[in-house]
């Protein structure tokens, strides 16, 4: 595959000075929230358990913004509409494609890739949950 002629580059990020700040950068997880409050997993779902990791541009549609769960470690990919994607790798790794992101059905979906079930495992205090040990464990 030929390499891009201009220097257009899909990934950005937020500016290092407003990282702590809830902007256009976080609007597309709030949105999210409030879509998912319904769903199975939505009571796990919290805005403060992302990470922003960036954006990847896209000409003539909505950049997509790249969320890491700080927990599961899986990530949540929305456009500012709500509509979810998925990355796809480039074939081989050695390319100088960047890869691609295709169009999941719906939040549902990319809510569940996100495994928020096991979230009362992981932190159990937060959810009120007590966890069994053995017999003689601490």
């Amino acid at each position: 595959m030929p390499k891009r002629s201009d220097s257009f580059h899909p990934m950005v990020f937020p500016p290092a000075d407003r990282v702590n700040e809830c902007d256009e950068w976080c609007a597309a997880l709030h949105l999210v929230e409030r879509c998912v409050a319904d769903f199975p997993d939505g009571k796990f779902f919290d805005v403060d358990d992302f990470m922003i990791m960036g954006g990847w541009r896209r000409r003539g549609q909505p950049m997509i913004y790249l969320y890491k769960h700080g927990f599961t470690r899986h990530y949540l990919n929305v456009d500012i509409r709500g509509t979810a994607w998925a990355y796809v790798e480039p074939q081989h790794l050695d390319d100088d494609h960047p890869g691609r992101y295709k169009r999941l059905s719906g939040l549902d979906v990319a809510v569940a890739r996100l495994d928020l079930w096991e979230m009362p495992m992981m932190d159990p205090e937060r959810f009120g949950v007590r966890l069994l040990r053995r017999p003689g464990s601490i």
